[in-house]
């Protein structure tokens, strides 16, 4: 694979630092319908769960990108990760 110049980089770092903000709220949220779900139902919300384990795969991504440890772009230039219950 062939690395991006330095400047598209920088670029796709700024733009996937503010998708990892933004994920902040989708976790926060993943975990309040799970916690409701729990004391409404009883039991977690499975299907949740497994796009929550598949979100936390994304944000490592994101991460090792932002730190330049890894030169693979995260979804959407690779696939979506699965999750470990699938």
């Amino acid at each position: 694979m062939e690395k991006d110049p330095y400047l598209l980089k920088v670029f796709y770092v700024l733009v996937f630092y503010v998708i990892y903000r933004l994920l902040d709220f989708v976790v926060i949220a993943i975990a309040i319908i799970q916690v409701g779900h729990q004391l409404i139902i009883g039991e977690r919300h499975k299907q949740l769960a497994c796009f929550g384990d598949a979100l936390g795969h994304y944000i490592a991504q994101i991460v090792h990108y932002l730190a330049w440890s890894d030169d693979t772009k995260p979804y959407p230039f690779q696939d979506w990760p699965s999750s470990n219950d699938d």
